[in-house]
C-alpha cells in the first residue's frame, strides 16, 4: 500500500528491491527519516517529489518540482519526467 505500483512490471521490480534490501539499513532508515534534523538547505537545491508519495508525503517537503500522481517509486515508472527536470535544471545551472 505505501509503495503501491501501477503495473505488473513495477510490482515485480518492487518485490526484487524489497527482497534485496538490507534489513539493517531499512531499520536504520525508518528511524533516521522521521528524526532527521532539518539542517539549512543548500542554495540552490533541487527536490523532485510526487503528489502521491505515501511513504514521505509531499506536505512534509519543500519540493522544487512536483510530479503529479508520482508515488514513492516514481523513479521506476516516471523516469522520463524526472530526467526532463534534471536535464532542464542542469542546462539552467550551466548557463549561470
Amino acid at each position: 500500500w505505501l509503495v503501491s505500483t501501477e503495473n505488473e512490471e513495477d510490482k515485480y521490480i518492487l518485490k526484487q528491491i524489497i527482497k534485496d534490501s538490507d534489513p539493517i539499513f531499512i531499520r536504520w532508515a525508518l528511524e533516521a527519516i522521521p528524526n532527521w534534523k532539518k539542517e539549512k538547505l543548500p542554495i540552490p537545491y533541487i527536490h523532485i517529489h510526487g503528489t502521491k508519495d505515501k511513504v514521505l508525503p509531499i506536505r512534509f517537503t519543500k519540493a522544487t518540482h512536483i510530479i503529479r500522481d508520482g508515488g514513492h517509486i516514481m523513479v521506476l515508472n516516471r523516469a522520463a519526467e524526472i530526467n526532463h527536470i534534471l536535464q532542464r535544471t542542469l542546462e539552467e545551472t550551466a548557463g549561470t
